[in-house]
Formats: structure tokens, sequence, C-alpha cells
């Protein structure tokens, strides 16, 4: 859910389009509490206050004042009552680390709470945590619950990591492109960008090669620091192998506070590969990556043996490169011994794109050498079938064919 800085009636924020398709405006992001002025609000309670204890302490608390989301410490993250009263007025949690807000400055420090978590405050810290300037500083309700109150802080800049799919339009969301429509700048790896020339025209470009991704994380964040929308394309989903964890990363840096970090999911090659092949993740699966640049080889090599054991399908990223070819190998050598030779396999190459290839067969005729970094692979389990050139797995339905 993100924010669009065009004021004009027609132009929407991302948060407004989902808000819309959930059919709940009381839904809240940090896009929606700028808009409708409604509050931060930082709380801590005593262990098994109850929802109505909590919501009447926040009446009390908030006056004719709204709730945009409520901040809290990992502590409450199984407190009954908060949960419950949260779920029933659709107001959004966000939680902090008690490491998080002993770091935070706040105008009511407490060596009470002190004793108990390690930091002098939860709830003003975690309504500064949540991107909030105090407005009513803590107070205690009912001697359960503490309530501090916060006007959101503009941010200095928003950087969005979007999901574009394949690249083909048909597979990049409403949300994805109104992110990218609403950032005057676009950062991605340079065939991502060139994939969606429609949607970036007239907007600046961080183009970056293959192995560059710190380097164009790094531009992508110091130029939402200069106050801009930025959005960082990524193939597929921005959370799977994509930027979205290595941006929050580097924006720990203290040069980027102020930069809000939002994601719009994508479709995830596995995703797209399944529904060219049919159904074959049906039940319980696993993704897994050969690449070993991140990753240690023989950490690969472990989870590989623990997955063929596991008769989980396993879909396979970055499955074999001009230089790696020997994981793949062992995938199959070992999936094959732990499996069977007659296990079903399935390969996309170039999954959801105009020039699409779909493979099916048994691993006793896996084309190995056909195999490179834009195929996605796909190792049914036990209960995999392969019928009428569609790969499916069974879920365990019941059913009489009569």
């Amino acid at each position: 859910m993100k924010k669009s800085r065009n004021t004009r009636t027609q132009a929407r924020c991302l948060c407004y389009i989902e808000n819309r398709r959930r059919a709940r405006p009381q839904a809240r992001c940090l896009c929606y509490i700028m808009k409708t002025k409604t509050c931060i609000v930082g709380l801590g309670c005593r262990r098994g206050t109850s929802s109505e204890e909590i919501s009447k302490a926040l009446e009390k608390a908030l006056g004719k004042k709204s709730i945009g989301l409520i901040a809290t410490c990992t502590l409450k993250s199984d407190e009954k009552g908060l949960l419950e009263y949260a779920e029933a007025k659709g107001v959004k949690l966000v939680f902090f680390t008690a490491e998080e807000l002993a770091k935070i400055d706040v105008p009511s420090p407490s060596v009470k709470v002190k004793k108990h978590i390690d930091s002098y405050s939860v709830c003003e810290a975690a309504a500064i945590a949540a991107g909030g300037r105090i407005i009513t500083p803590k107070s205690i309700y009912g001697g359960k619950v503490t309530v501090a109150i916060a006007e959101p802080v503009r941010p200095k800049g928003i950087l969005t990591a979007v999901g574009i799919g394949s690249g083909a339009i048909g597979q990049i969301t409403d949300d994805a492109k109104s992110a990218i429509g609403n950032s005057g700048t676009i950062a991605g790896y340079g065939r991502y960008l060139e994939q969606i020339p429609s949607l970036i025209k007239g907007k600046k470009k961080i183009a970056t090669g293959m192995t560059h991704e710190v380097e164009r994380c790094r531009l992508a964040l110091d130029e939402a620091a200069t106050g801009k929308n930025v959005s960082v394309v990524c193939s597929g989903d921005a959370g799977i192998y994509g930027m979205t964890g290595l941006l929050l990363e580097l924006a720990e840096q203290e040069k980027y506070d102020g930069v809000r970090i939002d994601t719009v999911p994508g479709i995830t090659a596995a995703i797209s590969a399944a529904g060219a092949l049919g159904a074959p993740l049906m039940n319980d699966f696993a993704l897994i990556s050969l690449s070993d640049l991140l990753t240690p080889k023989k950490t690969i090599m472990n989870r590989l043996r623990m997955l063929a054991a596991s008769d989980m399908v396993c879909a396979i990223y970055n499955p074999r490169s001009h230089s790696r070819k020997y994981l793949l190998a062992y995938t199959i050598k070992y999936m094959k011994k732990a499996r069977g030779k007659d296990t079903k396999f399935g390969i996309v190459k170039n999954a959801g794109r105009e020039n699409e290839l779909v493979v099916c067969g048994t691993l006793d005729h896996f084309p190995e050498e056909f195999v490179d970094m834009s195929t996605l692979v796909i190792i049914g389990n036990s209960k995999t079938v392969l019928r009428n050139g569609k790969l499916y797995a069974l879920r365990g339905y019941k059913y009489n064919l009569t």
C-alpha cells in the first residue's frame, strides 16, 4: 500500500486502491494516515488486558481523534486482548523489538519499564519508531493500559520495491503500475527496465548490470533520501530473491533515516511457471535457488538432500549458468536416488513471456543442457501426475467418478 504525491482526485494512491479492492476503508497505512490526519498510537499494557479494557482506554485517550495504526513491542505479539481489538476494529498493528525501542529518545522515560523490557519506553518509543511525532505523552488508563499519541511525520522520500512478474504487461499488477507511475525515478537491472518501456517513459532511470545489486539499491536510496519517490523494479516478486531485503538492510544506515521502504508484490516465477505447466504446486512445496553467489554450495547441497527426503514438490530458481552446472546435475542425481527415476518434472523457460517454452517428463530423461538462468524447474513428488500434457499434484480430495 503506497502513497501518491499527486493530489488530484483521479490520481489514486496505492492504499486507496488496496482498500477499495478489499472493501475495507478502515484498513490503515501511513499514506492513509497522512491524508486523513489520523493518529499513530503507541500502546503498552499489562499481561492479560482484555480487548474491552483496551477499547475503553483508547476511547478516553483519543477523544475525537482516529487511530491510524497501533505501535507496540514484540513482547505484546501474543497479547490476546490487543490482537482481538485490532482485528475487530480493522486497525493495523506494528511491532518493534525492545532493542529498537531502547535506542529512541522519548519525552517520558521510565525506570520501571526498563526493569521489565530493557527499554525506558514502550508506547512513546513505539509511536516514534512507527514514524510519528509525539503530541500527547504517555498516560495510564485503568491502571493497565499505557497510551501515547503521535502525528505522522512526512517521510523524507518513499522507495518502493516493485515486482513486475515476467515483465509482460499482462502480468504486472495494477498496484505495481501505480507505484511506478507515482515515482519520478525508476531503478533496476537494465534488462528489466527494457521490458517495461511504456511504464517508465520520461522518468529518470538508474540501471545497473547483473551482480551490481548493492550499487543499484544504494543509488536508489540516495535518490529517495533527497525527498523523491523511487521505484526499484524486480523480476517476479521483489521479496522472493528480489531487492526488498537488501533495501531494508541498507536503509538501516543513519543517512537514510526518514526514507520509507514499501513493497508491491509481483507474480513470482514459480507461480507463472506452474500456471503454464498445469497445477504442480497444488500441495506443499518448497522454493530453492541453486545460485551459490550468496549461499555456500555446501548449504545448498544439504538443503537439497533434506528436500529430496521430504517428498515435497520443489521449485528451483537459478538452476544452471555457464559457469555453474554441477548443482543442477547433483539435484537431478539425488532426486532420482531419493524419489525414483520416474519422478515427474516440468521446466518452463521464459515463463510468462512471448517465447515461453514448456517441457515435461520424468527425471530419467531430464534435459540438463537445455536449462539456463531463464528457466524455472519444478520437480514433482510421489503424488505428482503427468497426464494429457499437464503436470499436477494430487491433493487428496475424495470423489466418485460415476
